[in-house]
C-alpha cells in the first residue's frame, strides 16, 4: 500500500507540471468513456431489464402471424380475441387493448388524453393497484356494469391539482357517463405513456365484436401458467385461431399464432442493429481516445529517458519504473473516468428530458446505476493499462548507458518509432470509419425526414377533433356538427378558407385497395394499393394546393348521396394508367367500414388530379405513393377529423378562434394536435432528429480526438528534431522545404490510415445483406454511393491539414543558430 501511495502521490505530481498535457489527455479520455458509459446505459434499459411490473418473465405478447400475406396485420379482431380468452387454458388470463383518443370532461374542465382501451382484466395480469380508489376489474366488462375509468397520477396531480376527492365523481367520456373509479400509482403508465383507461368491451358496441362489421383489432397479452410452455400456449392458440377461421373466415388464409415475451413488443427489428452501431462507435472514440493518450504518454517517456536512465542507474527496478509510469496512465484514466461520469449522467438526463419526442414507454427508464457505474471502473482499469502499457514497458527497457552517454536530442526520436506512427494511423482510420457511420446516418435520417411539400406548410392551421358515439352516435350528427363548424370558421374576419380532411398529422393516410372495372377480375387477384382522404369543400384552396389538370370538386360532387368522383395524385395515374391522361377514367376502391354505405362494385371516375401529399409519410418505400382524395358527401363524416383554416395573418392566432366556435357548439370537444402542417410532421419527425444530434455529437467527439492525436504527435516530433531542421537550414533547405517535409510526415501516416479505413469499410458496399441489416444507416443511400465516405476522409483529411499547420510553422520558423545551441 505504502508503494501505491508513493506511486499515486509521483504521478500527481508529475501531471500537475503538465497541466496542459494533463487537461487534453483527461479530455480525450473523458469523452469516449462518457459516450461508452451513455450507451451502455441505454443498453440496459432497453434490453437488460424487463418491465416493472411483478414476475415480469410470464407476461407475453401475442400476434398473428399469416405468411405471404401482402397485407398482413397483426393484430387480433374483437370478436377472435373473445373466443380464445374464452376456450385457452395455457395462461392465466388473456387480455386485449387498443390505444386510442380519449376526450375527458371533468371537474370543469375539458381534456384530451392518450388513453388504453384495456380488458378490465389487465390490472389483475400486471398485479398493480391503485393509489386511490380501485383499479379495474374484471366484472368492470360486463354490458349492464356501471361505465368506469381509471385516471393515470401524472394526469391528477397535473390538470386536477392531485384532488383525492376526484375519485367517485361524474365525468363525461367520449361523450358518455363514468365514474372516475381510481388514480393509478405515480410512474405507472401501460402499455406507453397513457392517462386514462377505459373498460373496452363498454366502449366498444357488441355488433363490432362479430366479422363484416367495423372491427376493432387488438394487442393481446396474457400472464402465462407454466413459463416454461411458451410454445405449447403458441400451439394451443394456434388451434383456436384456425378453429375461429372455420366458422367465421372458411375462405381466410389460415394463419398461426405468436406468443413472445412482451417486452419484444416494444423493441423495433432495427433498435438492436441502431443501438450496437451506436454502441461501436462508442468504442472507436474511447479507442481513439486511448490511443492519443498512449501517444502522448509515449513522447513523454521519451522526454523522460535520462530521468528513467539515471533511477535505473541509482537502483530502481524494471518493475517499479514500470510501476512509476502505469501509475500515471492509471490515474490519468481515473480523472477522465470522472469527467466521463459527469458527462454520461448529462446526456441520460438529455435523453430522459427528451422522452416525449422519442414517444417511449413511461416505465423505460434511463439510469446509470451500480451496475453500469462498476463497468465504468473497469473500463477505467481497462483503458488505463491500454494506454499507459507499452509507454511504460518502453520507458522500462531503455538501456540507461547509451542513453547517459547521449547529449543529442535529435536521436531520441528513434524512440518513438513505429508504434507511435501506427497509433496514429489507427485513431486516423477508426476516425474515418466513426465519421463515414456518423454521415451515413445523418444523411440517411435527413433523406427520410426532410419531406417534399407540394401545399402550403406555414400559413394553414390544423386541430385534430374527435366525434365519439356517445354524444354523435350517427353519421348525420356528425355532418351536422362539421357543417355548422364549418360554416361559423368561414364567417370568421381571421379566416380566409376552411375544410376538413380524415388525415392524420399531414404523414398517414388511410390505405385502401382497388381494382380497375375493365380487368374485370375479382379482387384480391386485380388489386391495388393506395393512400386515401376524404375532404370537405374548400380544400385544395385551404391548403394550397394546386391543381395539375381537370377540375376540384364542386358542390354537386359533396351533395351526392355516395361519392363518384375523385381527384388523384401524380403516382396513382402513372402506375394505374401508364402514359393516358386519367381524366374520365374509372377506378373500384374497396373501402369497407372506413366509408359506410359504399358498395363493393362502386366505381369513382377520376376528374383531376393533384401533386402528391407526402402520402407514405416518413422513410416512405416510395418517393410519390399513389392516392386519391373522396368528396365527403352526407352520411359519411368520420369520427375523427382533423378541421384546417387558412389564415389571413400569423396562422397561430386562429388556435384560440378554433377552440372559441368548437366550444360554442359542444363544450365536451377538446382540440389537439394543432399546429402548422410543418411544426406538426416536425414534432412526428422529433426523435429521428434527436438522433441526428447525438451522431453530430459523435462526429464533433471523433474529429476533436484525431486533430489532438495528430497534432500532439507532429507537435511531438517537431520538438525532437529541432536540431535536424536548424541543420538542414544551415546547409541550405528553405523553410518552404522543411514545412513541406513536417506535411508529408503527416500526410503519409493520415493516406495510410485512411487506406485502413476504405478496408474497413469495404464490406459495407460489397455485401447487400449487411446494408439491409444497417438500413436505418442507409435509407436511400445506395450500395455503391461513394458520396458519405469521400465527405469522411475529405473532413479527416482536412483536420490533419489544420492539426499540421502550428507545429509546420513552427519548425518552418526556426533560426539556425538557436537550433544548434538547442539541447
Amino acid at each position: 500500500m505504502d508503494r501505491l501511495a508513493f506511486y499515486t502521490r509521483f504521478a500527481a505530481r508529475r501531471l500537475l507540471q503538465t497541466p496542459g498535457f494533463t487537461f487534453i489527455a483527461v479530455v480525450a479520455l473523458g469523452l469516449g468513456i462518457g459516450a461508452v458509459t451513455t450507451q451502455c446505459a441505454v443498453i440496459d434499459a432497453i434490453f437488460l431489464r424487463n418491465l416493472p411490473f411483478s414476475e415480469p418473465e410470464e407476461i407475453m405478447h401475442v400476434q398473428r402471424e399469416q405468411p405471404g400475406e401482402e397485407f398482413f396485420v397483426d393484430e387480433v379482431p374483437i370478436g377472435e380475441f373473445l373466443f380464445w380468452q374464452r376456450n385457452q387454458e395455457s395462461f392465466d388470463q388473456l387480455a386485449g387493448y387498443y390505444i386510442g383518443t380519449a376526450n375527458l370532461s371533468l371537474a370543469g374542465k375539458v381534456r384530451r388524453y392518450d388513453g388504453a382501451f384495456i380488458s378490465a382484466n389487465i390490472f389483475e395480469i400486471l398485479r398493480e393497484e391503485a393509489l386511490h380508489g380501485r383499479a379495474l376489474r374484471s366484472d368492470d366488462d360486463l354490458p349492464d356494469h356501471p361505465q368506469v375509468a381509471v385516471l393515470s397520477h401524472s394526469a391528477w396531480k397535473r390538470d386536477f391539482g392531485g384532488d383525492p376527492s376526484l375519485v367517485g365523481k361524474e365525468a363525461v367520456l367520449n361523450g358518455r357517463a363514468v365514474t372516475i373509479a381510481g388514480i393509478m400509482p405515480e410512474g405507472f403508465s401501460f402499455p406507453l405513456a397513457e392517462d386514462l383507461w377505459i373498460p373496452l368491451l363498454q366502449e366498444r358496441p357488441k355488433r363490432q365484436h362479430s366479422p363484416g362489421e367495423s372491427v376493432v383489432s387488438l394487442e393481446v397479452l396474457g400472464r402465462l401458467a407454466d413459463p416454461d410452455q411458451r410454445e405449447a400456449a403458441a400451439a394451443e392458440l394456434t388451434a383456436l385461431a384456425q378453429d375461429w377461421q372455420r366458422l367465421h373466415e372458411p375462405e381466410a388464409t389460415p394463419h398461426k399464432v405468436v406468443v413472445q415475451p412482451f417486452l419484444d413488443e416494444f423493441i423495433g427489428t432495427g433498435t438492436l442493429p441502431m443501438t450496437l452501431v451506436m454502441l461501436f462507435i462508442t468504442l472507436l472514440l474511447l479507442l481513439i481516445g486511448c490511443a492519443n493518450v498512449a501517444n502522448l504518454l509515449l513522447a513523454r517517456s521519451v522526454r523522460r529517458q535520462k530521468e528513467v536512465a539515471i533511477r535505473s542507474a541509482l537502483g530502481a527496478t524494471r518493475r517499479s519504473i514500470l510501476g512509476l509510469f502505469l501509475a500515471e496512465s492509471l490515474l490519468l484514466a481515473a480523472l477522465g473516468t470522472v469527467f466521463g461520469i459527469y458527462l454520461a449522467f448529462s446526456n441520460v438526463a438529455a435523453i430522459n428530458a427528451s422522452r416525449d419526442a422519442m414517444e417511449l414507454p413511461v416505465w423505460l427508464s434511463f439510469t446509470i446505476d451500480s451496475r453500469i457505474l462498476l463497468l465504468t471502473i473497469a473500463v477505467t482499469l481497462l483503458t488505463g493499462i491500454l494506454s499507459g502499457l507499452f509507454p511504460a514497458w518502453r520507458a522500462s527497457r531503455l538501456p540507461e548507458s547509451e542513453i547517459l552517454k547521449d547529449d543529442n536530442p535529435t536521436l531520441t526520436s528513434l524512440y518513438i518509432g513505429r508504434f507511435s506512427r501506427a497509433l496514429v494511423i489507427f485513431q486516423v482510420a477508426i476516425a474515418a470509419v466513426a465519421l463515414s457511420l456518423v454521415v451515413l446516418f445523418i444523411r440517411s435520417v435527413e433523406d427520410g425526414v426532410n419531406l417534399e411539400y407540394n401545399y402550403d406548410v406555414d400559413r394553414v392551421y390544423s386541430a385534430r377533433i374527435g366525434l365519439f358515439e356517445g354524444m354523435y352516435p350517427t353519421a348525420r350528427e356528425r355532418d351536422r356538427f362539421t357543417d355548422e363548424l364549418l360554416a361559423a370558421l368561414r364567417s370568421r374576419p381571421e379566416i380566409a378558407e376552411a375544410a376538413t380532411s380524415n388525415r392524420y398529422q399531414f404523414l398517414w393516410g388511410m390505405e385502401a385497395l382497388y381494382s380497375l372495372p375493365e380487368e374485370n377480375s375479382p379482387l384480391p387477384a386485380g388489386r391495388r394499393s393506395a393512400k386515401f382522404q376524404q375532404v370537405s369543400r374548400g380544400f385544395l384552396s385551404t391548403m394550397g394546393l394546386p391543381l395539375l389538370s381537370g377540375r376540384a370538386f364542386n358542390e354537386k360532387d359533396h351533395a351526392a348521396p355516395l361519392p363518384e368522383v375523385a381527384l388523384v395524385n401524380e403516382a396513382f395515374a402513372e402506375a394505374t394508367w401508364p402514359g393516358v391522361s386519367p381524366l374520365g377514367k374509372r377506378f373500384r376502391p374497396e373501402l369497407g367500414p372506413d366509408y359506410p354505405g359504399l358498395p363493393d362494385d362502386h366505381d369513382l371516375t377520376v376528374i383531376g388530379t393533384v401533386p402528391h401529399m407526402n402520402e407514405a409519410g416518413l422513410f416512405p418505400a416510395d418517393e410519390d405513393m399513389p392516392a386519391f382524395l373522396l368528396p365527403r358527401t352526407p352520411g359519411a363524416s368520420p369520427r375523427f377529423q382533423t378541421l384546417l383554416a387558412r389564415s389571413h395573418g400569423e396562422p397561430e392566432a386562429l388556435l384560440p378562434i378554433l377552440r372559441e366556435e368548437v366550444r360554442r357548439l359542444d363544450g365536451n370537444l377538446p382540440l389537439y394536435e394543432t399546429g402548422t402542417p410543418r411544426e406538426i410532421i416536425a414534432r412526428a419527425s422529433s426523435q429521428f432528429r434527436f438522433f441526428i444530434s447525438i451522431f453530430k455529437g459523435f462526429g464533433a467527439i471523433a474529429a476533436f480526438l484525431a486533430a489532438v492525436g495528430i497534432y500532439g504527435v507532429i507537435t511531438f516530433s517537431v520538438h525532437q528534431r529541432i536540431m535536424e531542421y536548424g541543420i538542414r537550414q544551415a546547409i541550405g533547405a528553405t523553410r518552404l522545404t522543411i514545412f513541406r517535409h513536417v506535411y508529408r510526415h503527416a500526410f503519409s501516416q493520415t493516406f495510410l490510415g485512411l487506406f485502413a479505413a476504405i478496408l474497413i469499410l469495404s464490406p459495407l458496399t460489397l455485401f447487400p445483406g449487411l446494408r439491409e441489416t444497417l438500413d436505418i444507416f442507409f435509407y436511400g443511400v445506395e450500395g455503391s454511393a461513394f458520396m458519405p465516405y469521400l465527405l469522411s476522409f475529405v473532413f479527416v483529411f482536412s483536420i490533419t491539414l489544420l492539426a499540421a499547420l502550428p507545429p509546420a510553422i513552427r519548425a518552418a520558423r526556426i533560426h539556425p543558430a538557436s537550433a544548434l545551441r538547442y539541447e
